[in-house]
C-alpha cells in the first residue's frame, strides 16, 4: 500500500521515523547478543546491519541540516521563511522556528486541535495572533472540517445553493458564510484554506484516496460558483479572515489523485478560461494545484513559471498564490527544493508544507546554502503580502 501511495508513505515513515530507527537498533543489538549463544543469530545482525548505517546517516545528515538552519543569520532566516507556511507542532524544532520569526505562519493539523478543549484551542491561536503569524486550517465545511473538534462542524456550502433561484441561494449562502466566519473569527483563525471552487463533475471517477473533489466542490455551474465564491469570501475579510480559492487551474476534470499521481489537465487554456477559471476571477488568494498544464512547460503548476506567469501577466492576478501542500507526491518527485526556488521566483507568495517538518528544514538548507532566489520578485511579494495583510488587520485578527 505505502508503495502505491508515496504521499501516505512518506509522511507515515517521516513521522516515525525515530521509533523506527530506536527498533532497528535494538533488533540489531538483541540478534548480535544472542549470537553469543547461537550462532544463526549472527547472520541476521549482520543483514540488518547496512540498513541500520544507512538510516543513522540519513538522520545524522538531516540533523545536521537542522541545526544548519536554526543557526544561520536570523536576517537571512527571516527573510526566507517569511514565505512559508509550515504545519504547527509542539516539537522543539517548529517552536526555535517560531521563537526566531522564521515562517509566516503556521497551518493547524487535526491531529493536533482534535483533543483540545475550545479555551485552550484559542489561547493556542492567541498566543500565535500575539507574534504576528497566520493561522491557517481547512474547515470548509462538510466532508472537510478539520478543527472540528473542538470548533462546531460547519455545513457544506453547497448546502445553500440553489441553482434554480440564484437570488435565494445567494442570500442563504451568506447567512451561512456569516456562520464560517464567526466561527473562525472566535476561534482566532486568520485564513481559511477555503473555498473549493473546482466545478463538480458527475461523470468524472477514478481512483481517489485523498482529493475527494466532487464531494468538495461548491457546485457545477461556474457563474453560480463565481458568485458564491465572491460572497463567501467577502463575508470572511469583514472579519479579518482571508479565504483562498483552490486549486487552481481547477480539479473538476482531472481523472486521478494530485496527493499521489503525476497528472496533467489535457484542456487548452483558452477553454478553461471560458468555464472552469471563472471562479478564480478576481483578487482574492489563489491556490496553485499539483496538476500539469498542458500547452506549459510541463511542470507542476504549484512550480510552473509558464503558469504562473499566464496568472501574474495574461490574466493581470497581483493577488495572493500559495501552493498546495509540497508534501504532495508530484512535488517531492519534481525535486522538492528546486520546485520551491522556482515557485518563489516566478511569484508565488506561500509555499505550503502542511505535512511534515523534515520537508521544511531541507528546503531551507538547500535555499539558504546554494540561494538562487530573484530579490526583486520577492521585495514585489512582500509588498503585495503587506497591502494584503492590512486589508485583514483593518476588517479584524492581525
Amino acid at each position: 500500500m505505502f508503495s502505491l501511495v508515496p504521499y501516505l508513505y512518506s509522511y507515515s515513515l517521516l513521522s516515525f521515523i525515530n521509533y523506527f530507527l530506536a527498533g532497528w537498533h535494538i533488533l540489531t543489538f538483541a540478534l548480535f547478543w544472542f549470537s553469543r549463544y547461537r550462532r544463526g543469530f549472527l547472520w541476521p545482525a549482520l543483514a540488518l546491519l547496512p540498513g541500520l548505517l544507512f538510516f543513522d546517516a540519513r538522520e545524522w545528515h538531516f540533523q545536521h541540516k537542522k541545526r544548519y538552519v536554526l543557526r544561520a543569520d536570523p536576517d537571512q532566516l527571516h527573510s526566507l521563511g517569511a514565505h512559508f507556511i509550515v504545519r504547527h507542532s509542539k516539537s522543539a524544532a517548529i517552536q526555535d522556528l517560531l521563537a526566531k520569526q522564521a515562517v509566516a505562519g503556521v497551518y493547524l493539523p487535526r491531529s493536533l486541535v482534535k483533543n483540545l478543549e475550545l479555551a485552550a484551542f484559542q489561547e493556542m491561536t492567541g498566543r500565535l495572533r500575539e507574534r504576528g503569524f497566520l493561522i491557517c486550517a481547512d474547515q470548509e465545511g462538510g466532508p472537510v472540517n478539520h478543527l472540528s473538534p473542538p470548533l462546531p462542524e460547519l455545513a457544506h456550502l453547497r448546502t445553500a445553493l440553489d441553482p434554480l433561484a440564484v437570488d435565494g441561494g445567494l442570500a442563504e449562502l451568506r447567512r451561512l458564510a456569516r456562520d464560517h466566519a464567526d466561527s473562525l473569527q472566535k476561534a482566532g483563525i486568520n485564513w481559511n484554506l477555503a473555498p473549493v471552487v473546482d466545478l463538480f463533475d458527475a461523470q468524472n471517477s477514478y481512483m481517489d484516496f485523498y482529493s475527494s473533489i466532487n464531494d468538495r466542490s461548491i457546485g457545477s455551474d461556474p457563474e453560480l460558483v463565481a458568485s458564491a465564491m465572491q460572497t463567501y469570501c467577502e463575508e470572511l475579510e469583514k472579519r479579518g479572515v482571508s479565504c483562498v480559492r483552490k486549486h487552481f487551474p481547477g480539479l473538476g476534470r482531472v481523472t486521478g489523485d494530485t496527493h499521489v499521481f503525476d497528472l496533467e489537465l489535457e484542456i487548452s487554456a483558452e477553454e478553461l478560461a471560458l468555464r472552469d477559471w471563472l471562479p478564480f476571477s478576481g483578487s482574492f488568494p489563489i491556490m496553485l494545484s499539483h496538476v500539469r498544464l498542458a500547452g506549459m512547460d510541463g511542470l507542476p503548476v504549484s512550480s510552473s513559471p509558464a503558469t504562473i506567469r499566464l496568472l501574474r501577466e495574461s490574466r493581470n492576478f497581483n493577488g495572493i498564490l500559495i501552493t498546495d501542500d509540497m508534501s504532495m507526491g508530484p512535488a517531492l518527485r519534481s525535486g522538492l527544493s528546486p520546485a520551491v526556488r522556482r515557485a518563489l521566483n516566478a511569484g508565488v507568495d506561500f509555499i505550503l508544507i502542511s505535512h511534515h517538518e523534515r520537508r521544511l528544514f531541507e528546503v531551507f538548507y538547500d535555499l539558504l546554502r546554494e540561494g538562487g532566489l530573484d530579490r526583486k520578485v520577492l521585495d514585489r511579494s512582500r509588498l503585495r503580502v503587506l497591502k494584503w495583510r492590512q486589508i485583514l488587520e483593518q476588517n479584524g485578527l492581525p
